[in-house]
């Protein structure tokens, strides 16, 4: 069985909002992710990011081809939730 990476993970959530995004034909959006490397890689140029994602990142890529204006972050675990008062 093969070892998964978070990042190969967040590689796929980030495929699946993009897909959504294109689905749903939206026009402005931003896409947060926790992997800085996914993010990073979604902006570089394919030979700069890991291997280990490039096939899911060359069809991220394409697909927000077709998406007017995108824009994509990193965010920290702790973002992610708010504490309970």
């Amino acid at each position: 069985m093969p070892f998964i990476f978070s990042f190969d993970c967040e590689s796929l959530a980030a495929q699946l909002a993009i897909q959504l995004a294109k689905k749903f034909s939206l026009h402005y959006v931003i896409f947060k992710n926790n992997s800085k490397q996914v993010i990073q890689s979604l902006h570089r140029r394919m030979k700069d990011g890991p291997w280990e994602i490039s096939n899911v990142i060359f069809g991220c890529k394409h697909i927000l081809k077709s998406l007017p204006v995108w824009n994509a972050s990193a965010v920290t675990r702790m973002s992610n939730w708010l504490p309970i008062t």
